[in-house]
């Protein structure tokens, strides 16, 4: 009986040690790892620490990455994109930056979106012809805004008052198209019905928010999207995507608990805004530490 009871004691006590040990061992791997736990916090849930001079070892190899043409093609690729022909071909002169697409479809792109935001739209749909006559028709994307063009066009004359020829370019431009595509029906009954009200402010909201500005750079927006795909172009300019991701990557490391990482407040839209209103590249692009070589 003595020898069963000093058995089981000494079965304990070999338990305890080895508890003992593997609570040491996890104690000494979480000491040397680069990461670490933070338990000071009041939730229960453990949050993953960040050590900073981990964080800007990593940060100066990603620096290391970041060449001055890497930089230059990012702002191509974004002057491109928004159709800003004088800006592209100044900062490829002054960078020595090689746009990937003829800088004179920029110019096309941008003499549409001035008719649309202007509202001319059988100027820009004139526009698009004389870039590609079958854009327009030949698929059932160019057919669906050849669509919104005309129904477009169609409100202008409505804003401009004149009812009949409203009506009249209705019947004439955009019922043929509705009949190839009648899905768009329901569109074109939305644009019909504006007709019926002498005070637009007395139509359905649906159909006074076809009377808004913003119509039109909404349809600027998607035909210029529309010719980037044609010309084998991103519809979005690799500096936006970057910083979605960049948003993307800090919400999931904050769902994650992750703690340590200094979070980027990146104001796009005040950058390009300056970008777009000072005159001389040069100055922004040397302020920026872009241009300062050709490689």
């Amino acid at each position: 009986m003595h020898d069963e009871s000093g058995s089981a004691s000494n079965e304990d006590e070999a338990n305890n040690a080895r508890s003992d040990g593997d609570s040491t061992s996890t104690s000494s791997d979480q000491a040397n790892s680069p990461l670490r736990f933070d338990e000071s916090n009041e939730h229960d849930n453990e949050r993953l620490s960040v050590p900073l001079d981990l964080w800007e070892l990593q940060l100066q190899r990603a620096r290391s990455l970041v060449t001055t043409n890497f930089l230059n093609k990012l702002v191509m690729n974004y002057l491109i994109v928004e159709g800003d022909q004088l800006a592209a071909r100044t900062f490829a002169e002054e960078s020595g930056t090689t746009p990937d697409i003829d800088l004179s479809t920029i110019e096309q792109r941008q003499n549409i979106r001035h008719n649309i935001l202007k509202g001319d739209m059988d100027g820009a749909i004139e526009s698009i012809n004389v870039l590609n006559k079958d854009i327009l028709r030949s698929s059932e994307d160019g057919l669906s805004l050849l669509f919104s063009l005309k129904k477009q066009n169609a409100i202008e004359i409505i804003r401009s008052g004149d009812v009949a020829k409203a009506l009249k370019y209705v019947q004439n431009e955009v019922g043929p198209i509705v009949k190839l595509k009648p899905d768009l029906m329901e569109k074109m009954e939305e644009v019909m019905l504006l007709l019926v009200f002498s005070d637009i402010k007395a139509a359905p909201a649906s159909c006074r928010q076809l009377m808004a500005l913003e119509c039109r750079t909404r349809l600027a927006a998607e035909v210029n999207a529309y010719l980037l795909r044609l010309l084998n172009q991103s519809t979005t300019d690799k500096i936006s995507m970057l910083i979605k991701e960049n948003h993307w990557m800090q919400k999931k490391l904050h769902d994650m608990m992750v703690i340590g990482i200094p979070a980027m407040k990146l104001d796009f839209k005040q950058a390009t805004s300056e970008f777009k209103d000072d005159n001389s590249l040069d100055s922004v692009a040397s302020h920026n530490g872009v241009l300062e070589s050709k490689e």
